[in-house]
């Protein structure tokens, strides 16, 4: 990059972009980002070289870049290790570990430039290792691009231009000609007047190798201390060359940052495990505590804390996982509260001090996933009263994340469980966070299970949790789930039961949303609750929720703009719902043996009036009270159903009372309403399961074509009224024989009857005994083809088959299928030969017809008939099994029979009954 200047000063710069495949250290790669902690400052810093040519000092003439102490000393930039603690290093700092005086480090880099030419060679950067702990003793251990080297001599550092180096502790790089190991990713230059500024960027790759200046210390390995051996620098470097001396130098003078990149990756812990010098990296050698795994986790790591008992206060402030192996498994259980620490953080309201089993203290942008633990609280909380302190079993504050399918228990002071302040699982911000708190099982709590709160920047989704409080008490109104004080969000599908204060002046109440608007509160069960549900805001969605068995007050309405819908109020002594505001729908709910189904009061005079359409309201007591309304406009109380068809203050339905109109009403129940406690709605169709005419497929339009009750979306037979009452698979609307199974439908003479109910193919058998085929000569001149039939044919008692029926008619036929052989044979004139013979001819004489009664000592009504066909004209050669059909039109006779017992021969089949 070639800065710009006015012509008063000379030209220098930087050239650090156009590396050649010579010179790639100089190479900008893309940025990236890195998992890194804080490793070291270095101060100088940065020397560019020209070349000793004649050009003079421009970016076309640089030789090579040095890290030196200044213009003048070439020793490495002052190098001092950062000193903040190490995350689970028991105090110990990379200062501690490396440095023992400050200064005492140089940092030393060569880098050759793109347009070197050989006239200013590049020096070379030597690292040395020692051999007895002396500087004499310091050897050389071979060209390097870059090192961190200690400095000793007269003093300890590289500001002595005398001193030299002991050891280099880390290094990388091969030196010239690769000059390898070193990276530059970004580089920018600025100037005003005569001050140039360079911003710089890169990496530098060691060996990985720690090598220490103690003889008889074997080296080690920067893994040890959870560092991938990666450093990434950075810095602000200025150049006056105004006040520049030195020909053919240019020194930028600043500090540079280096920060070490860390191994990431899951961490492992197990009650059997150590925690000293362990980064918890290796299941097969965990850690001991959940507290160590956290700290010294790269963010974004997860922390897998295996089945055991674990007696913590565990603290995060980074983006984790905690991942716990189940909450019948994995238990952590308070420590004595005169060994946990307390927090000061501000969620939005000022600082205030946290007592906490589980504490997260995010800045915002952290995100945080806890699941499958047990947490025990030991009945050991701290409760100093509500002021500035509070205590909670989870304290989230200013993060994201999911806190799910955990079990929370006991977090409560026995000794002052009437004291404020004390809950098991709390969320908020005071920046914007989204936070989802689900499937988690709270007991053992004081004031509040859950509760998510803090300046309107926290969108909490509590959903599938279950809270169970102590029950009838006199000394605190509890709270299950609430969410108030500028939180925002939705309560989905909860358990809420227990929340009874038994002298009634304060609500304990099972669902609270106090202060914030536009909160979804749908699908909760609530049960045995002083008050059930209270929703104290405007614009809020209540639907689907039961409640029953409440203690007192189950659902109160305080507020304008909420939708109310489909929820289910049984058996409270007091008010099913209390409504008091205006613009409010109450819409499909069932409401039912409450002392009132539904009370408004004065305060929903003003304004729009609150619609209540299209509920149930039954059994109750009083229906719906509107008597606190004193003026116009009404309460409109239209459609809805009062428990019988004659609508309210009639026999046998609810009342109504006050300003409310009631008419039009439901004469029966509203398919809207809500199906708990009417047997429910499995398919969710909302027509509830006991009059749902298909109760698991969805039809919410009750389609029954052929009224048998069974809707058309689950009737196998939608037609059919009778459902195929014959079980063969066939509908009745389209079954030939409804009433008689027949699978395979057959109907021989194609009249639409099957042949096992149509009486007249069933009238009476044919029983084929022999049958003699022969196939037609097709280069025959004339057809030569021979049919002969012989079959017992039976009467019945009706005379549909009688030799005076064959006399007065004669159309009779018989069809014989022998393969793709086919042959009919018909009969058009029969004459009575005697008393025991018809005989029939076709009429060119080319078929015959013989019919003889067997006789009473034979079979009775059956008769012996053999019929003959010559000279017909199929050309197929027949082959079995052959079927013969006898049609009789008249009086409408078909029967068949087949027979398989067939011998063939070249165009012939001879088959006779076995």
């Amino acid at each position: 990059m070639i800065r710009q200047a006015n012509s008063s000063i000379r030209r220098r710069s930087l050239c650090l972009a156009a590396a050649t495949a010579a010179t790639l250290s100089f190479a900008i790669a893309s940025a990236r980002a890195q998992t890194t902690v804080p490793f070291a400052t270095v101060s100088g810093v940065i020397a560019v070289h020209y070349n000793d040519n004649g050009g003079g000092e421009n970016p076309a003439n640089q030789a090579y870049l040095r890290a030196q102490f200044s213009e003048t000393n070439t020793n490495g930039g002052v190098l001092n290790f950062d000193s903040t603690p190490l995350p689970g290093g028991g105090g110990l700092s990379w200062y501690l570990l490396f440095q023992a005086v400050p200064d005492q480090f140089g940092f030393d880099m060569v880098l050759e430039t793109p347009t070197a030419d050989g006239s200013n060679p590049p020096p070379v950067v030597t690292a040395y290792d020692n051999t007895d702990n002396s500087l004499p003793g310091a050897a050389p251990a071979g060209p390097v691009t870059w090192a961190i080297s200690g400095y000793t001599g007269a003093t300890n550092g590289p500001a002595d231009p005398a001193n030299g180096i002991i050891n280099s502790l880390i290094r990388g790089g091969s030196g010239a000609p690769s000059y390898d190991g070193v990276t530059i990713t970004s580089q920018t230059l600025s100037v005003s007047g005569t001050v140039f500024t360079m911003d710089i960027a890169g990496e530098l790759d060691s060996d990985g190798a720690i090598y220490w200046y103690t003889i008889g210390q074997p080296d080690g390995q920067m893994s040890t201390f959870g560092l991938t051996g990666k450093i990434y620098f950075s810095g602000t470097f200025t150049y006056d060359s105004a006040t520049d001396t030195t020909p053919l130098i240019d020194f930028y003078a600043g500090t540079m940052q280096f920060d070490a990149e860390v191994i990431c990756g899951d961490r492992y812990v197990d009650v059997s495990g150590n925690d000293f010098g362990n980064l918890c990296l290796d299941n097969l050698s965990p850690c001991a505590t959940i507290q160590h795994a956290v700290d010294v986790a790269c963010p974004g790591d997860t922390v897998r804390v295996a089945a055991g008992t674990y007696v913590e206060q565990v603290r995060i402030d980074k983006s984790l996982t905690l991942l716990g192996a189940g909450a019948g498994s994995t238990t952590i259980v308070a420590p004595a509260q005169s060994s946990r620490a307390v927090e000061a953080a501000d969620h939005g309201f000022g600082l205030r001090n946290y007592d906490y089993q589980i504490g997260v203290f995010g800045t915002g942008t952290e995100t945080v996933d806890i699941s499958g633990f047990t947490l025990d609280g030991n009945n050991d909380a701290k409760s100093s009263g509500p002021g500035t302190f509070r205590s909670q079993q989870i304290t989230f504050l200013n993060a994201n994340g999911t806190i799910e399918d955990n079990v929370l228990r006991d977090w409560q002071d026995p000794s002052a469980f009437g004291v404020q302040g004390v809950a098991s699982l709390v969320v908020g911000s005071a920046t914007p966070v989204s936070v989802t708190i689900r499937n988690n099982t709270v007991s053992g709590y004081q004031k509040g299970a859950i509760v998510a709160f803090g300046t309107g920047a926290v969108d909490a989704t509590i959903e599938g949790n279950t809270t169970i409080g102590a029950g009838p008490i006199s000394s605190t109104a509890q709270n299950g789930i609430q969410i108030s004080s500028g939180a925002t969000g939705r309560i989905l599908n909860n358990n809420v039961s227990g929340n009874n204060y038994t002298p009634m002046t304060w609500c304990a109440s099972g669902i609270l949303v106090f202060g914030v608007d536009g909160i979804e509160v749908r699908g909760n069960t609530l049960d045995g609750n002083l008050c059930d549900l209270i929703v104290q805001s405007n614009g809020n969605t209540v639907a689907g929720n039961a409640i029953t068995s409440s203690a007192a007050w189950p659902f109160s309405l305080l507020g304008n703009d909420n939708v109310v819908d489909q929820n289910y109020v049984d058996g409270a002594p007091g008010e099913g719902i209390y409504v008091d505001g205006i613009d409010n729908v109450i819409t499909c709910n069932r409401l039912t043996n409450n002392g009132t189904g539904v009370y408004v009061d004065s305060s929903s005079t003003a304004g729009t009036p609150n619609a209540v359409n299209e509920n149930v309201i039954a059994g109750n007591a009083a229906g719906l009270d509107a008597t606190a309304v004193t003026a116009v406009p009404l309460v409109d109380g239209t459609n809805n159903y009062w428990g019988c068809p004659t609508g309210a203050n009639t026999a046998g339905c609810d009342s109504a009372a006050g300003n409310v109109d009631v008419t039009p009403f439901a004469t029966t129940e509203p398919l809207c309403v809500t199906c708990a406690g009417a047997g429910g709605d499995t398919d969710g169709d909302l027509v509830c399961d006991p009059v749902d005419n298909c109760p698991s497929d969805v039809n919410a339009d009750q389609a029954d074509a052929d009224g048998d009750g069974l809707g058309d979306v689950c009737d196998a037979c939608p037609l059919d009224a009778d459902n195929d009452i014959d079980g063969d698979g066939v509908c009745g609307d389209v079954d030939n024989c409804p009433s008689d199974a027949n699978a395979d439908q057959s109907d021989v003479d194609g009249d639409g009857l099957g042949d096992v109910c149509d009486p007249e193919d069933g009238a009476g058998t044919v029983v084929l005994s022999r049958v003699k085929l022969k196939a037609d000569k097709v280069a025959s001149s004339k057809p030569d083809g021979k049919v002969k039939i012989r079959v017992l044919i039976a009467d019945d008692t009706a005379g549909n088959f009688l030799p005076a029926d064959l006399v007065t008619s004669g159309d009779v036929r018989f069809e014989v299928t022998a393969g793709d052989f086919t042959a009919t044979v018909e009969m058009g004139t029969c004459s009575q030969v005697n008393a025991r013979k018809i005989k029939c001819k076709n009429g060119d004489a080319r078929g015959t017809f013989r019919l003889v009664p067997q006789g009473a000592n034979v079979f009775p009504n059956t008769y012996k008939v053999s019929v003959a066909l010559k000279r017909h004209g199929d050309g197929d050669t027949p082959t079995g099994p052959v079927t013969v059909v006898l049609r009789q039109p008249t009086p409408g006779i078909d029967r068949s029979d087949d027979i398989s017992a067939c011998t063939a021969k070249p165009g012939r089949l001879s088959c006779r009954e076995q």
